[in-house]
């Protein structure tokens, strides 16, 4: 790690500089007075020459270390100085010079963090911003990622950069397939900013998830934790940044939770369509229609009788699937245009 020096450099002040070149210096010159002892036949007299160098490093080391100084360069050199003898002290200095050389252009941390998810003051920024939040406005609850793509496709990096930000601070299931996108990005910086996306989004949902689980574990009666909980699992399987059999377990991990609900509260109609819509999703298709004719298919929402014709379309069963449609195609309740024209034409069979 970096000193807690603004600019990263080694040392905290103009002592420790000196300090660490002194170091570096004497441990040079002791160790090439050495080298030349030994080519000149003092082998024994020069291995414990090297042995008390090695020994005084270790204790100058542990001396830093002990006053909370910047250690890091002088265990380097009682590391590398016992290991390479002259090598070491030279490639220690070299350390030093570059590192200190490169703090000063460097990027810190928290400025690249902060890049990757930069604010939408850029004409950019609130341009794609714009587009983002419209989205949830779009007419009968259809949703359009095509811009988005488009975006990913042909738009300026700042353009790209922008979108990712603002599907990450807005994100939505429907946005997985535009992050994936720019995780293929041709750019680099695009493709880190997508990934830590991915996995900033995971993050706070299973942060969130150990939280509830947590409050619904203190009070296994409270309904309202539970609820809280089911929701969190159920929207975390749908996100769209899970993979596959993670996405499989948290599913299960949904509906079990809204059984103990239901247990609680046995007319919680919320509760009893997001069972059966969790079983469609795992294409357990007969536990789904068994679930859903287990209650009069008029006491549904709209909504969970398209999951339930979902699931009698998997298993065939066409004449139940005519009559559901008829029941709700008839039933006076909204329904998106398209939707309606499929139900009519299979309650038009069914008369």
């Amino acid at each position: 790690m970096f000193s807690d020096d603004a600019d990263g450099r080694f040392g905290n002040s103009r002592a420790d500089t000196v300090e660490t070149l002194a170091a570096i210096g004497g441990s040079l010159a002791a160790e090439w007075l050495l080298m030349i002892l030994l080519w000149r036949g003092g082998a024994a007299l020069a291995f414990l020459g090297h042995l008390v160098v090695s020994a005084l490093l270790d204790l100058l080391w542990r001396r830093v270390k002990a006053r909370g100084g910047d250690e890091r360069l002088f265990l380097l050199l009682a590391v590398t100085t016992p290991l390479a003898g002259p090598i070491g002290p030279a490639g220690v200095g070299v350390t030093m010079v570059l590192g200190n050389w490169f703090a000063r252009r460097a990027q810190s941390f928290e400025d690249w963090y902060e890049s990757l998810f930069p604010v939408e003051e850029t004409d950019a920024g609130r341009e794609v911003a714009l587009l983002v939040k419209g989205i949830n406005a779009l007419p009968n609850g259809e949703t359009n990622v095509l811009p988005l793509n488009d975006i990913l496709s042909f738009g300026s990096f700042a353009q790209k950069q922008a979108a990712v930000t603002l599907m990450t601070k807005y994100y939505r299931p429907d946005f997985a397939p535009a992050l994936h996108k720019a995780l293929s990005d041709e750019t680099n910086a695009i493709r880190v900013q997508a990934a830590t996306a991915m996995a900033k989004i995971e993050s706070e949902f299973l942060e969130r998830s150990m939280r509830l689980a947590k409050a619904a574990a203190e009070a296994p009666d409270d309904p309202r934790q539970l609820a809280a909980l089911a929701a969190h699992h159920d929207a975390y399987a749908f996100s769209g940044v899970l993979d596959p059999k993670l996405e499989e377990e948290t599913r299960q991990k949904a509906v079990a939770a809204f059984r103990r609900l239901i247990e609680l509260e046995p007319e919680n109609i919320e509760a009893r369509s997001a069972v059966g819509r969790l079983l469609v999703r795992q294409h357990r298709f007969a536990e789904a229609a068994d679930w859903y004719g287990r209650w009069r298919a008029e006491t549904w929402p709209v909504a969970t009788r398209l999951w339930h014709a979902e699931a009698l379309y998997a298993l065939g069963r066409y004449a139940d699937l005519r009559t559901l449609s008829a029941l709700t195609v008839n039933g006076g309740d909204s329904i998106a245009p398209k939707t309606a024209g499929t139900l009519k034409l299979w309650a038009g069979e069914a008369a």
